[in-house]
């Protein structure tokens, strides 16, 4: 996917949106403790971080891991 960056954001702008599902709900593979089989990556955690453009590169990385784990489990 192409993409042209035309101008940056002043770093102190670059906030993830609080909120979401507590990080102490979901295991080391982000499967939810209460809800077995069901996973959470990405922003639908519960994170406040200044990430600049480093969001999108946590959700990739998250996705790859948990597609590491679930091809584990499911060859």
């Amino acid at each position: 996917m192409p993409l042209t960056v035309v101008s940056a954001a002043p770093i102190d702008e670059a906030i993830s949106t609080v909120g979401g599902i507590a990080l102490t709900e979901i295991d080391d593979c982000f499967q939810l403790k209460k809800l077995p089989n069901h996973f959470i990556i990405g922003e639908m955690l519960d994170w406040d971080a200044p990430t600049g453009g480093y969001l999108l590169q946590a959700c990739f990385s998250m996705g790859k891991c948990l597609g590491n784990h679930l091809n584990q489990i499911y060859p």
